[in-house]
């Protein structure tokens, strides 16, 4: 049974948007904006997957740099899907793929195509389901990521929490089904890769530029547990300023709570080797009680301007929950001297890919196989 709706004053970095709401469709052709639907699945071994469906995901190289000359390009011109998969909390395989803007299909609402793949959305009066039918090119090979993700869930019940005064500038952010359980089986070639597990399903969208929004960096990051899921984001408006926190807790059948007045605590903090910030854990309190303890266990994912891990959490009751975090720094991104490295992974049907695409594209345990394959044919066209 679902509650009624808790209200708070949300601070306007991050607006909270109803779940049951669509998205406004004219996001699509402002210039510098974006959407994005982002699913996550990982089992107790950290096997699973991560999916982001886009338009302008904020990521792609030079969508920024347009914004930045004067020139942006809108969402709708930028479509994308990305694919990360692991194995025992290992990368296994990853696509991160650009589309033809006139292969691309969304209805505004619950339905989208991305070339041959399929996402669809299908709404209970208090549940939401999500399925995922994948069929994937991979650069510089025969074979196609093929199969399916399944994710259903409670629709969260008070997210339709606003911000007193909607600033002009703002970016809406809305879990869609928490907590949730989800399945994958998907192959590509030798590879198969098949389990269940909990499953975490959002949407992120503006019709500004990342960058534009007033956040200098952000750390978010989701724990599951036996009694719901926990999310916090902890957002920095300038570097020498305490962050903003905020945590949300969603109970089983879907019910919210906002907790706001949260202070950070983070420890372990180190740069890596693109100089991102990171930390080994990070502490969210409510006054004297500790609402969250999470420990970064192991990055995933780590470049000049996103930063992701594997996460263990404890919680108020006890309970060691898992999880997963990130680190974006919106003003790191598409920057000139890193852009030529981001272009090796990202394929595209609107542009010539990278040389090295096939070393960053696909499995990893035939990458560098598939990489001297191609190379070779190509010496071989030349005589």
């Amino acid at each position: 049974m679902h509650h009624a709706p808790s209200r708070a004053k949300v601070p306007s970095l991050i607006v909270l948007d109803n779940a049951r709401s669509a998205v406004d469709a004219s996001v699509l052709d402002k210039a510098g904006g974006f959407a994005w639907w982002y699913a996550e699945l990982m089992d107790a071994h950290g096997s699973g997957a991560v999916l982001i469906w886009s338009f302008g995901l904020p990521f792609l190289p030079g969508y920024k740099s347009a914004n930045d000359r004067g020139k942006p390009q809108t969402p709708r011109q930028r479509p994308s899907l990305n694919i990360a998969l692991y194995e025992g909390g290992q990368p296994s395989f990853y696509v991160l793929h650009e589309f033809d803007p006139d292969d691309v299909e969304w209805d505004g609402h619950h339905s989208w195509r991305f070339g041959d793949s399929t996402f669809v959305v299908q709404d209970t009066k208090t549940h939401r389901s999500l399925y995922v039918e994948l069929d994937v090119p991979i650069s510089e090979s025969l074979d196609r990521l093929r199969g399916s993700l399944t994710v259903e869930g409670p629709i969260p019940s008070a997210l339709d929490t606003q911000c007193e005064e909607q600033p002009s500038v703002s970016h809406k952010w809305t879990p869609l089904a928490l907590p949730a359980q989800g399945s994958i089986d998907v192959n590509a070639g030798d590879y198969q890769l098949t389990t269940r597990g909990h499953a975490y399903f959002d949407r992120n969208f503006s019709a500004h530029a990342l960058h534009e929004l007033g956040i200098d960096r952000w750390f978010w990051g989701h724990a599951s547990g036996a009694d719901g899921d926990r999310i916090f984001y902890v957002l920095w408006e300038d570097e020498d300023a305490p962050p903003l926190c905020l945590g949300f807790e969603v109970a089983l059948d879907g019910t919210t709570k906002v907790r706001e007045g949260l202070t950070a605590k983070l420890s372990g903090e180190h740069r890596t080797v693109w100089g991102m910030r990171s930390w080994k854990q990070v502490e969210l309190w409510d006054g004297s009680s500790r609402w969250i303890s999470c420990r970064l266990s192991q990055r995933i994912e780590n470049g000049p301007f996103y930063l992701r891990y594997l996460a263990h959490s404890i919680q108020e009751s006890g309970h060691v929950t898992t999880g997963s975090a990130e680190v974006i720094e919106p003003k790191r991104i598409d920057m000139w001297q890193h852009r030529p490295l981001v272009k090796m992974r990202v394929s595209s049907d609107q542009a010539p890919n990278s040389m090295w695409i096939a070393l960053f594209e696909g499995t990893n345990k035939t990458r560098l196989q598939r990489l001297m394959k191609s190379k070779f044919a190509k010496l071989r066209g030349r005589y």
